[in-house]
């Protein structure tokens, strides 16, 4: 969390948007949307917020945290919350790219005859593109496909029945963002 505490000052304080005469600006939002896990599994419900904040025109820094809903993988409920930092481009007025890192806290959970939870905390990054539908004032609406690759994850001593070994986390998402500009 200091990390990303550290990205937002930075950002504000030495925005090169402000040096160019271009006022700052920031967006926030809800972000609701699928996901699923890299060929395993059905899609899952999301929600979460984003916070963007423009650098210059077709530059924005994004800083957005989100709860995915529980998934089977392997035989163990899966819920993953990532926070992370990207960096948007406008490729054309309504299509972007967007790329970056975060921070991915994944909770493994068995139940039945022997329960057990276990939650790491590795680092990943994202890649996607999405378009956006701004007016001059007002709201934007964005609807973007990203796909998250992250550290894999050992299971070792899982309870009887439920398989050990890697378990890659890896997957994809979409979403839909309502950002509203702050004051």
């Amino acid at each position: 969390m200091r990390l990303l505490s550290s990205i937002i000052v930075i950002s504000v304080l030495v925005a090169p948007g402000a040096a160019a005469g271009v006022p700052a600006a920031f967006l926030a939002g809800p972000r609701i949307g699928v996901a699923g896990i890299a060929g395993d599994g059905p899609a899952h419900l999301l929600g979460g917020a984003a916070v963007h904040y423009v650098y210059l025109p077709g530059i924005r820094a994004e800083i957005a945290a989100c709860r995915h809903a529980s998934v089977s993988l392997k035989g163990v409920e899966v819920r993953a919350m990532p926070v992370t930092a990207s960096a948007v481009l406008d490729l054309v007025p309504s299509v972007y790219a967007a790329g970056g890192f975060g921070l991915y806290a994944t909770t493994f959970e068995w139940t039945g005859a022997a329960s057990h939870k276990k939650t790491d905390r590795d680092f990943g990054w994202h890649l996607g593109s999405g378009f956006r539908i701004a007016r001059e004032s007002g709201p934007q609406i964005l609807v973007d496909a990203r796909y998250h690759w992250i550290d894999a994850t050992r299971l070792d001593d899982p309870p009887q029945g439920v398989p050990s070994g890697r378990v890659e986390p890896d997957f994809w998402s979409a979403h839909l963002e309502v950002l509203f500009p702050l004051p």
